[in-house]
């Protein structure tokens, strides 16, 4: 996923064991589904949890997956700064993890066509 593209991801979005991302929102126009199992099912269960946020003293459901009280989480530095500094890999990029993605799927002898589709999915 690009970076940014978080920001834009809406409960509507998840349909069953799917999140179906529109191209509305894709840098390349075209819609994507990622399958939610493991540990991206649990990600989304654990933002399920903390859907609800208080509105002017009122509980109400929050539309995004990730937000901040509610609000649009936007830029996140310090956050992906922090992640990097616990999992002792200081120095990469959001985008690194798109490259191992495509790395690890020429290993695993996905041809390359099909690799650079996903890319840039």
């Amino acid at each position: 996923m690009r970076k940014g593209e978080d920001s834009l991801l809406r409960w509507e979005m998840v349909q069953g064991n799917e999140l179906q991302i529109p191209a509305t929102i894709c840098k390349n126009g075209m819609a994507r589904t990622i399958p939610l199992d493991g540990e991206l099912a649990e990600i989304i269960e654990r933002r399920r949890q903390v859907r609800t946020v208080e509105v002017n003293g009122t509980a109400q459901m929050c539309p995004l997956i990730f937000h901040r009280g509610g609000e649009s989480t936007g830029e996140f530095k310090k956050s992906w700064k922090t992640a990097c500094k616990k999992a002792n890999c200081l120095g990469h990029l959001v985008h690194d993890l798109r490259r191992f993605a495509v790395r690890n799927l020429l290993h695993a002898q996905v041809p390359i066509p099909v690799a650079k589709v996903m890319e840039w999915a």
